[in-house]
Protein backbone atom coordinates (compact mmCIF):
# COMPACT_ATOMS: atom_id res chain seq x y z
CA UNK A 1 0.00 0.00 0.00
CA UNK A 2 0.96 3.20 -0.80
CA UNK A 3 2.47 5.66 2.16
CA UNK A 4 0.82 8.86 0.97
CA UNK A 5 -3.11 10.04 -0.64
CA UNK A 6 -2.82 11.76 -3.62
CA UNK A 7 -5.78 13.94 -4.37
CA UNK A 8 -6.97 15.63 -7.33
CA UNK A 9 -9.58 18.01 -8.29
CA UNK A 10 -11.11 19.54 -11.95
CA UNK A 11 -13.44 21.41 -13.30
CA UNK A 12 -14.25 19.74 -16.27
CA UNK A 13 -16.60 22.56 -17.75
CA UNK A 14 -19.97 21.04 -18.80
CA UNK A 15 -19.04 17.31 -19.91
CA UNK A 16 -21.21 15.80 -22.08
CA UNK A 17 -18.35 13.08 -22.86
CA UNK A 18 -17.38 12.62 -26.94
CA UNK A 19 -14.91 9.51 -27.25
CA UNK A 20 -11.88 11.66 -27.50
CA UNK A 21 -12.89 14.25 -24.68
CA UNK A 22 -13.55 11.07 -22.50
CA UNK A 23 -10.55 9.70 -23.52
CA UNK A 24 -8.40 12.71 -22.51
CA UNK A 25 -10.03 13.39 -19.61
CA UNK A 26 -9.04 9.34 -18.36
CA UNK A 27 -5.41 10.09 -19.57
CA UNK A 28 -5.17 13.43 -17.39
CA UNK A 29 -6.45 11.80 -14.48
CA UNK A 30 -4.38 8.72 -14.80
CA UNK A 31 -1.44 10.66 -15.14
CA UNK A 32 -1.74 11.67 -11.54
CA UNK A 33 -3.23 8.45 -10.23
CA UNK A 34 -5.06 9.64 -7.69
CA UNK A 35 -6.41 7.75 -4.62
CA UNK A 36 -9.30 10.43 -4.68
CA UNK A 37 -10.73 12.80 -7.09
CA UNK A 38 -13.35 14.92 -7.81
CA UNK A 39 -14.60 15.96 -11.28
CA UNK A 40 -16.90 19.61 -11.33
CA UNK A 41 -19.45 20.17 -14.11
CA UNK A 42 -20.47 17.21 -14.97
CA UNK A 43 -23.84 17.25 -17.34
CA UNK A 44 -24.67 14.22 -18.79
CA UNK A 45 -24.33 11.19 -16.54
CA UNK A 46 -24.51 8.50 -19.39
CA UNK A 47 -20.68 9.99 -20.38
CA UNK A 48 -20.15 9.94 -16.77
CA UNK A 49 -20.83 6.06 -16.71
CA UNK A 50 -19.04 5.75 -19.93
CA UNK A 51 -16.17 7.71 -18.37
CA UNK A 52 -16.19 5.25 -14.98
CA UNK A 53 -17.30 2.03 -15.89
CA UNK A 54 -15.79 1.55 -18.56
CA UNK A 55 -12.53 3.61 -18.37
CA UNK A 56 -11.92 4.14 -14.85
CA UNK A 57 -12.79 0.67 -13.32
CA UNK A 58 -10.08 0.51 -9.85
CA UNK A 59 -12.91 3.45 -8.23
CA UNK A 60 -15.94 3.45 -6.61
CA UNK A 61 -17.64 6.82 -6.91
CA UNK A 62 -20.56 9.13 -5.75
CA UNK A 63 -22.52 12.16 -7.87
CA UNK A 64 -24.23 15.13 -6.38
CA UNK A 65 -27.88 15.23 -7.28
CA UNK A 66 -28.79 19.41 -7.69
CA UNK A 67 -31.51 20.53 -9.66
CA UNK A 68 -29.68 22.24 -12.24
CA UNK A 69 -27.86 19.03 -13.31
CA UNK A 70 -24.13 20.15 -13.50
CA UNK A 71 -22.98 17.92 -10.73
CA UNK A 72 -19.81 16.81 -8.56
CA UNK A 73 -18.56 13.27 -9.67
CA UNK A 74 -16.69 12.26 -6.30
CA UNK A 75 -14.10 8.71 -6.85
CA UNK A 76 -12.26 6.67 -4.24
CA UNK A 77 -9.61 3.66 -4.84
CA UNK A 78 -11.16 0.43 -4.71
CA UNK A 79 -9.29 -1.47 -1.98
CA UNK A 80 -6.99 1.39 -0.49
CA UNK A 81 -9.15 2.51 2.08
CA UNK A 82 -10.45 0.54 5.13
CA UNK A 83 -13.90 1.86 5.19
CA UNK A 84 -15.67 5.01 2.84
CA UNK A 85 -18.44 7.42 3.17
CA UNK A 86 -19.77 9.44 0.74
CA UNK A 87 -22.68 12.26 1.57
CA UNK A 88 -24.15 15.10 0.03
CA UNK A 89 -23.41 18.59 1.40
CA UNK A 90 -26.76 20.57 0.80
CA UNK A 91 -25.73 23.64 3.06
CA UNK A 92 -23.22 24.45 0.55
CA UNK A 93 -26.27 25.53 -1.50
CA UNK A 94 -26.64 28.75 -0.17
CA UNK A 95 -30.46 28.14 -0.18
CA UNK A 96 -30.01 28.72 -3.57
CA UNK A 97 -31.84 25.75 -5.47
CA UNK A 98 -28.94 26.39 -8.60
CA UNK A 99 -25.88 25.76 -6.94
CA UNK A 100 -24.32 22.65 -6.88
CA UNK A 101 -23.80 20.77 -3.30
CA UNK A 102 -20.87 20.59 -1.41
CA UNK A 103 -19.72 16.60 -2.06
CA UNK A 104 -17.70 15.27 1.59
CA UNK A 105 -15.73 12.24 0.99
CA UNK A 106 -14.83 10.74 4.41
CA UNK A 107 -11.92 7.89 4.05
CA UNK A 108 -10.26 6.25 6.79
CA UNK A 109 -7.12 4.69 6.42
CA UNK A 110 -4.27 3.19 8.68
CA UNK A 111 -6.78 3.76 11.62
CA UNK A 112 -7.24 7.63 10.67
CA UNK A 113 -10.06 8.98 9.42
CA UNK A 114 -9.44 11.92 6.32
CA UNK A 115 -12.38 14.65 5.23
CA UNK A 116 -12.38 15.65 1.87
CA UNK A 117 -14.67 18.57 0.64
CA UNK A 118 -14.83 19.17 -3.00
CA UNK A 119 -16.72 22.47 -3.45
CA UNK A 120 -17.97 24.05 -6.65
CA UNK A 121 -18.71 27.67 -5.44
CA UNK A 122 -21.47 30.93 -6.47
CA UNK A 123 -19.55 32.60 -9.60
CA UNK A 124 -20.30 36.04 -10.81
CA UNK A 125 -19.20 39.68 -9.82
CA UNK A 126 -22.69 40.51 -9.09
CA UNK A 127 -23.01 41.18 -4.46
CA UNK A 128 -25.47 38.03 -4.25
CA UNK A 129 -22.47 36.18 -6.25
CA UNK A 130 -19.88 37.29 -3.92
CA UNK A 131 -22.00 37.25 -1.16
CA UNK A 132 -22.93 33.64 -1.61
CA UNK A 133 -19.48 32.14 -1.38
CA UNK A 134 -18.85 34.08 1.57
CA UNK A 135 -21.80 32.04 3.13
CA UNK A 136 -20.32 29.11 1.96
CA UNK A 137 -16.80 29.88 3.09
CA UNK A 138 -18.55 30.55 6.09
CA UNK A 139 -19.69 26.88 5.88
CA UNK A 140 -16.06 25.41 5.58
CA UNK A 141 -15.32 26.82 9.38
CA UNK A 142 -18.85 25.34 10.58
CA UNK A 143 -17.69 22.17 9.20
CA UNK A 144 -14.08 22.33 10.93
CA UNK A 145 -15.11 22.81 14.21
CA UNK A 146 -17.98 20.22 13.76
CA UNK A 147 -15.06 17.61 12.16
CA UNK A 148 -12.71 18.65 14.91
CA UNK A 149 -15.68 17.90 17.73
CA UNK A 150 -16.11 13.90 16.58
CA UNK A 151 -12.69 13.61 15.62
CA UNK A 152 -11.03 10.42 17.41
CA UNK A 153 -7.30 12.41 16.96
CA UNK A 154 -6.68 15.85 18.80
CA UNK A 155 -7.68 17.72 15.78
CA UNK A 156 -9.34 16.13 12.06
CA UNK A 157 -7.70 15.85 8.97
CA UNK A 158 -9.41 18.06 6.49
CA UNK A 159 -8.59 18.89 3.10
CA UNK A 160 -10.81 21.45 0.61
CA UNK A 161 -10.19 21.48 -2.96
CA UNK A 162 -12.66 23.12 -5.60
CA UNK A 163 -13.35 25.72 -8.00
CA UNK A 164 -14.21 28.51 -5.23
CA UNK A 165 -14.92 31.13 -8.08
CA UNK A 166 -12.68 34.14 -6.03
CA UNK A 167 -13.73 36.57 -9.03
CA UNK A 168 -14.38 39.40 -6.44
CA UNK A 169 -17.04 41.79 -6.58
CA UNK A 170 -18.38 44.74 -8.88
CA UNK A 171 -18.74 48.28 -7.62
CA UNK A 172 -22.27 48.97 -7.13
CA UNK A 173 -23.62 52.04 -5.09
CA UNK A 174 -22.39 52.05 -1.67
CA UNK A 175 -20.56 49.02 -2.71
CA UNK A 176 -16.55 49.32 -3.13
CA UNK A 177 -15.36 46.78 -5.78
CA UNK A 178 -13.33 44.23 -4.49
CA UNK A 179 -10.58 42.28 -6.60
CA UNK A 180 -9.79 38.75 -7.09
CA UNK A 181 -6.91 39.03 -5.52
CA UNK A 182 -8.82 40.84 -2.39
CA UNK A 183 -11.35 37.75 -2.05
CA UNK A 184 -8.44 35.36 -2.20
CA UNK A 185 -6.14 37.41 0.09
CA UNK A 186 -9.27 37.04 2.97
CA UNK A 187 -9.92 33.74 2.34
CA UNK A 188 -6.39 33.33 3.19
CA UNK A 189 -6.94 35.19 6.41
CA UNK A 190 -9.84 33.72 7.67
CA UNK A 191 -8.07 30.18 7.24
CA UNK A 192 -5.21 30.96 8.74
CA UNK A 193 -8.26 32.15 11.78
CA UNK A 194 -9.12 28.28 11.50
CA UNK A 195 -5.61 27.02 12.04
CA UNK A 196 -6.01 26.02 8.13
CA UNK A 197 -4.03 26.89 4.96
CA UNK A 198 -4.98 28.44 1.35
CA UNK A 199 -2.02 26.33 -0.21
CA UNK A 200 0.24 28.02 -2.29
CA UNK A 201 0.27 26.34 -6.39
CA UNK A 202 2.84 25.51 -8.75
CA UNK A 203 0.52 27.60 -10.70
CA UNK A 204 -1.44 30.65 -9.92
CA UNK A 205 -3.62 30.65 -13.09
CA UNK A 206 -6.14 27.65 -13.17
CA UNK A 207 -8.74 29.18 -15.88
CA UNK A 208 -8.74 30.78 -19.07
CA UNK A 209 -11.73 32.36 -20.73
CA UNK A 210 -12.64 34.65 -22.98
CA UNK A 211 -10.50 35.85 -25.60
CA UNK A 212 -9.63 39.42 -25.48
CA UNK A 213 -9.21 41.91 -28.49
CA UNK A 214 -5.59 40.66 -29.45
CA UNK A 215 -6.94 37.16 -29.51
CA UNK A 216 -4.91 36.22 -26.22
CA UNK A 217 -7.42 34.45 -23.34
CA UNK A 218 -8.23 36.07 -19.94
CA UNK A 219 -6.69 34.21 -17.47
CA UNK A 220 -8.23 33.94 -14.19
CA UNK A 221 -7.14 32.19 -10.44
CA UNK A 222 -10.45 30.45 -9.36
CA UNK A 223 -9.16 26.89 -8.30
CA UNK A 224 -8.03 26.19 -4.84
CA UNK A 225 -7.06 23.97 -1.94
CA UNK A 226 -7.34 24.47 1.47
CA UNK A 227 -6.16 21.91 4.61
CA UNK A 228 -5.93 21.50 7.92
CA UNK A 229 -2.44 22.66 9.75
CA UNK A 230 -2.10 19.25 10.53
CA UNK A 231 -1.96 17.56 7.36
CA UNK A 232 1.65 16.00 6.28
CA UNK A 233 1.78 17.33 2.70
CA UNK A 234 4.39 16.24 0.14
CA UNK A 235 5.71 18.92 -2.09
CA UNK A 236 5.42 19.03 -5.90
CA UNK A 237 9.13 20.46 -7.37
CA UNK A 238 9.42 22.29 -10.13
CA UNK A 239 12.34 22.29 -13.13
CA UNK A 240 13.88 25.47 -11.46
CA UNK A 241 14.16 23.82 -7.71
CA UNK A 242 11.44 25.69 -6.60
CA UNK A 243 8.05 23.59 -4.17
CA UNK A 244 4.82 24.00 -3.73
CA UNK A 245 2.13 21.76 -1.71
CA UNK A 246 -0.34 22.07 -4.56
CA UNK A 247 0.14 21.29 -8.21
CA UNK A 248 -1.82 22.67 -11.05
CA UNK A 249 -1.95 20.81 -14.30
CA UNK A 250 -3.10 21.36 -17.47
CA UNK A 251 -3.53 23.40 -20.52
CA UNK A 252 -0.82 25.90 -18.38
CA UNK A 253 1.75 23.39 -18.85
CA UNK A 254 1.91 23.20 -22.36
CA UNK A 255 4.23 25.16 -24.41
CA UNK A 256 3.29 24.32 -27.96
CA UNK A 257 0.05 27.28 -29.07
CA UNK A 258 -2.42 24.71 -31.02
CA UNK A 259 -2.41 22.02 -28.61
CA UNK A 260 -3.08 24.44 -25.59
CA UNK A 261 -5.69 25.50 -27.64
CA UNK A 262 -7.00 22.31 -28.63
CA UNK A 263 -6.78 21.85 -24.39
CA UNK A 264 -8.70 24.71 -23.50
CA UNK A 265 -11.66 24.53 -26.46
CA UNK A 266 -11.80 20.77 -26.45
CA UNK A 267 -11.17 19.19 -22.87
CA UNK A 268 -11.47 22.37 -20.00
CA UNK A 269 -10.75 25.54 -20.01
CA UNK A 270 -9.62 25.21 -16.29
CA UNK A 271 -6.37 23.07 -14.88
CA UNK A 272 -6.61 20.56 -12.36
CA UNK A 273 -5.31 20.64 -8.59
CA UNK A 274 -3.94 18.03 -6.66
CA UNK A 275 -2.04 17.35 -3.51
CA UNK A 276 -0.19 14.57 -1.93
CA UNK A 277 -0.67 13.60 2.08
CA UNK A 278 2.03 11.62 3.81
CA UNK A 279 0.76 8.97 5.75
CA UNK A 280 4.17 8.43 7.24
CA UNK A 281 5.09 9.55 10.51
Amino acid sequence: MKMEIRVLFWNVENFVGGEDRTEAVKRHIQEFDPDVFCLCEIKDKVAMRSLLMDKLIDYDFGLTDGQQRIELLAGWRKGKFQQVLFTQRREFKANQNQLRPGSLLTAKINEKWFNFLFLHTDSGVKIKDYRNRQEMFEKIWSMKSILDDISTTPESYFAILGDYNTMGRSQIGQYPKITGQEEINDLKHDASDKNMTLLDKTEETTLAWGRNSSGNYRLSNLDHVIVSNNLDLIDFEKDDGSKFPAEVSGWVNITDEDERVNFIENISDHCSVRIKISLQG
